[in-house]
């Protein structure tokens, strides 16, 4: 993530992502967000925009129009400026309730939060703890994330859904070309993001592996995103893990087994159709029996 280095920069880059969308034709704009009312919001759900999502802000706020079809988010754009505040406070807080739902449901433990307790609510009580240290999420669009901090920009967009975290554009700018415009799953080897968030960062580099009765996390490599039918992979290897939901049905999404359990480490088990369970409600469809 880039440190502060003139507000033109940042400014650019947001103004470029609001543009890119603009173009799009897909939504419609409200005015931006005012000075005033970024005061409100960062005063009311105790966090700072960075910078290029400020920017982005700034020059028009999105509006949500009816789903498409497969689309399992109701109203994917955060309504800063009139929205229901639980329903953004649900938002906000969904990166956390997703990796506590591993902790209790699929046994994900964090190592950097030392020995899980052996007692199921000791562990979920331990994580709850360790996650209020962790940097806020503030949601982009849906389940898309950028982490939070005035003078800081440029920070790849993450896609996070439950402890299963992805890549979704070298920045915000980068990410609205992927999710909305011609270059949906379209990478290669010069697509190289770097995030420096804390603690989220980890989970993003990891790879699942067998550890006793759970699983836990050991450090490899990026994980773009890549292919347009994630979906079909994840459901093909675990008939009870619905697929991280997308924008639409084309769009890539997460899927466990196709990149987060399915490549293994030197040394380390390799773990196939290793799924898990995800929780039912809006945004995440309820298993299949």
């Amino acid at each position: 993530m880039r440190r502060w280095s003139g507000a033109r920069e940042q400014a650019s880059l947001g103004a470029a992502a609001a543009r890119r969308l603009t173009e799009t034709g897909r939504y419609e704009f409200e005015p931006g967000l005012t000075d005033v009312e970024f005061a409100r919001i960062e005063r009311e759900f105790g966090f700072e925009f960075a910078d290029d999502h400020r920017a982005f802000l700034a020059a028009g706020l999105p509006v949500n129009v009816p789903p498409e079809d497969g689309q399992t988010w109701d109203r994917p754009w955060p309504e800063w400026r009139a929205g229901d505040v639980d329903s953004l406070r649900r938002q906000l807080a969904g990166p956390v309730e997703g990796v506590l739902f591993d902790v209790e449901r699929n046994g994900f433990w964090y190592a950097g939060w030392g020995e899980r307790p052996a007692d199921q609510t000791a562990s979920v009580e331990t994580a709850r703890r360790h996650l209020a240290e962790v940097p806020v999420l503030v949601p982009v669009y849906a389940h898309r994330y950028l982490p939070t901090g005035r003078g800081n920009f440029g920070h790849p967009v993450l896609s996070v859904c439950q402890t299963d975290i992805i890549y979704y554009g070298l920045d915000l700018d980068d990410y609205i070309h992927r999710e909305f415009g011609e270059a949906r799953g379209a990478v290669d080897d010069s697509w190289n993001p770097k995030t420096t968030v804390p603690f989220w960062r980890d989970l993003l580099r990891s790879v699942r592996v067998r550890a006793g009765t759970g699983w836990t996390t050991r450090l490899r490599g990026r994980s773009p995103p890549s292919g347009r039918s994630s979906t079909r992979r994840s459901r093909a290897a675990s008939t009870t893990t619905p697929a991280c939901p997308s924008r639409d049905p084309g769009a890539p999404g997460h899927g466990r087994a196709a990149w987060a359990w399915s490549e293994g480490l030197s040394g380390a088990r390799r773990v196939s159709g290793a799924g898990g369970a995800r929780p039912a409600g809006k945004g995440n469809p309820a298993p299949a029996s």
